[in-house]
């Protein structure tokens, strides 16, 4: 990776649950520990991003007192994407 940057590869991993996802973020920290460690500070140079459900992430006062997932993937979509507004 350090001696050919430009042919960083792309490591994609899916998960089902939040809880699956939890424990792919901490392993995730713990190998950019080990990297900076072992390597210095560029081995803290990763990125690393997590995405999750409208359930779990839109904030809408409206949307929260949803329950139903399907209700909260309306709502949520309704109010944030350009195409439906």
């Amino acid at each position: 990776q350090f001696q050919f940057p430009q042919h960083t590869g792309k490591l994609i991993y899916c998960t089902r649950t939040v809880p699956e996802m939890v424990k792919c973020m901490d392993e995730i920290k713990r190998v950019i520990n080990y990297r900076v460690k072992m390597i210095g500070p560029e081995g803290g140079k990763i990125l690393a991003l997590c995405l999750s459900s409208r359930r779990n992430m839109c904030i809408h006062p409206r949307v929260l007192q949803e329950g139903d997932r399907e209700t909260v993937d309306s709502l949520c979509r309704n109010m944030t994407a350009s195409w439906v507004r």
